[in-house]
């Protein structure tokens, strides 16, 4: 695994260097190393978003759906044109 560009991990701020530890923890990370990195000198602040969208998305409760609330919005629906009828 390679480490260390000289360059500090994260953003401006610091804010991304839990994530790119964490980014770099993934099993996955070696498969898509190259184009991470490709992605990182070509547009950093695309590349911050997706760490940033990726954080956002571990901080929802673990089994948290959107699923019901779709459910509930069509169980709605259907019944207001049930009604209708």
């Amino acid at each position: 695994v390679r480490r260390g560009s000289g360059r500090p991990e994260g953003g401006a701020d610091g804010s991304g260097v839990g994530a790119e530890a964490e980014l770099q923890a993934n099993p996955f990370y070696d498969r898509y190393r190259d184009k991470i990195q490709q992605l990182r000198r070509s547009d950093p602040a695309a590349f911050e978003s997706r760490l940033e969208k990726r954080s956002e998305f571990r901080k929802q409760p673990v089994g948290h759906s959107r699923q019901g609330d779709f459910i509930k919005c069509v169980e709605q629906k259907g019944g207001a044109q049930n009604k209708l009828v």
